[in-house]
């Protein structure tokens, strides 16, 4: 008790560095497979990662991939290896979110909402980890501020995010004498397409750019750090 304790309240690190210190260079010739990375941050981080020189694979639902369907990301993740050749890193940055009550939502939206947010990233896990394996790789998961408290309109967001920070810890465990990092980035508030359609338009000084958020997260993906959740918060 008292050790689950200590990692409850240790298991957030921030992310302040100032973003033109980090260094990326060890992106080049990397292949970072990215699952939701055709907008938002993800985008972001595919961008900024090929300007680094690695080689980027990109899915998502816009492409035909849905993180709920565990074969097509093993489908996916070895169509890409064959590709691009061996993967160093693997990020699922796909998610939905629901705004509104439980009794609102459908059995149908339910299932959506954790099926994508809890059970993708389960299925990625289970997918990547005999590439991530032969790479010693990394694999990196996003959370969110909501996981920590469950709210009002957001619960199956907030449980499945908590859920995909308890993944985390769990893997970087099981899989550390694999040599596989597992890290969790958790980003305040972003300006993203999936916040813009839940609440609108916002003052942009409110929220974070998704190139900032992606600049840091890249910058853990290339650390030697293991089981940790990132909060990256405006500076």
């Amino acid at each position: 008790m008292i050790i689950d304790k200590f990692m409850q309240s240790n298991a957030g690190r921030r992310l302040n560095a100032n973003a033109e210190t980090l260094l990326l260079s060890g992106l080049r010739n990397a292949h970072v497979a990215i699952i939701g990375g055709t907008s938002g941050i993800g985008q972001a981080m595919a961008k900024l990662a090929e300007a680094y020189g690695a080689k980027v694979s990109v899915a998502g639902r816009s492409t035909g991939l849905d993180v709920g369907n565990g074969a097509g990301v093993e489908r996916w993740l070895a169509e890409v290896r064959e590709s691009n050749g061996p993967i160093n890193a693997v990020v699922n940055a796909a998610a939905i979110l629901d705004r509104q009550p439980l009794m609102s939502m459908s059995l149908e939206q339910i299932r959506t909402s954790i099926e994508t947010n809890f059970l993708g990233a389960a299925n990625v896990a289970w997918a990547a980890r005999s590439h991530l394996a032969d790479t010693r790789g990394h694999l990196i998961f996003f959370a969110s501020s909501s996981y920590t408290y469950g709210r009002a309109l957001y619960s199956t967001y907030s449980a499945s995010k908590a859920a995909v920070v308890n993944l985390t810890q769990a893997l970087a465990d099981e899989w550390s004498d694999l040599g596989i990092r597992v890290n969790c980035i958790n980003p305040e508030r972003a300006r993203t397409p999936m916040r813009t359609k839940a609440f609108g338009n916002e003052p942009a000084d409110t929220l974070l750019d998704p190139e900032d958020v992606a600049r840091r997260a890249l910058s853990v993906l290339v650390g030697n750090s293991s089981g940790i959740i990132y909060d990256i918060v405006r500076t």
